[in-house]
């Protein structure tokens, strides 16, 4: 259980001390992500597979197609 504890602890302290740092949030969301990702060793593979999973969705995908029309 202290690993969820570092692991949370490195993603709010990277998220944080990068925005102090006047990084886009865009790309600090990103790092902070990597880094989280990275020490609890998690494939990236299957990162990029939850990813693409939790984006094929009717109703998601709807949206932007109702904001364009």
């Amino acid at each position: 259980m202290p690993t969820d504890y570092i692991a949370i602890t490195i993603l709010i302290v990277s998220f944080i001390g990068l925005v102090l740092l006047r990084f886009p949030i865009g790309l600090t969301l990103i790092a902070s992500s990597l880094l989280t990702i990275i020490y609890v060793k998690v494939p990236l593979a299957i990162v990029g597979q939850q990813m693409f999973q939790g984006v094929n969705s009717y109703s998601l995908l709807a949206i932007p197609f109702f904001i364009l029309t």
